[in-house]
């Protein structure tokens, strides 16, 4: 059979899942690693600082301290993961799209009936 090939559409959301299982696992193991390796960090490094030493904090600063600490330890693990989102799933992606583009059957026609000057 002489003709072009199938179309191929771009992959839907639901495939790239499936294609990229081990980027989101990745993604969310390392955020989770970052996200509570920082917050134990915070949660170690309190008790042991020179300005918030138990001794010297009253228990509402210590509360109020507490809530800080989940919020910004949070928004951490957020940022994580926008960050490794776009390393592990955007840049495969993108690469994908380049070689799907550079074979393309209809661009190779086209050069071939281009005329020649």
């Amino acid at each position: 059979m002489d003709g072009p090939p199938p179309f191929q559409s771009l992959p839907t959301p639901f495939q790239i899942f499936f294609n990229y299982k081990l980027y989101f696992l990745l993604n969310h193991l390392l955020s989770f690693f970052f996200f509570y390796f920082f917050s134990l960090s915070l949660f170690l490094s309190y008790p042991f600082s020179l300005y918030h030493s138990p001794y010297l904090t009253p228990p509402a600063f210590r509360f109020s301290f507490s809530f800080v600490y989940v919020f910004s330890s949070t928004i951490l693990h957020i940022h994580f993961h926008f960050i490794l989102s776009f390393f592990f799933i955007l840049v495969p992606t993108c690469v994908l799209m380049m070689r799907w583009s550079k074979n393309d059957y209809y661009s190779e026609k086209s050069k071939e009936q281009r005329p020649q000057i």
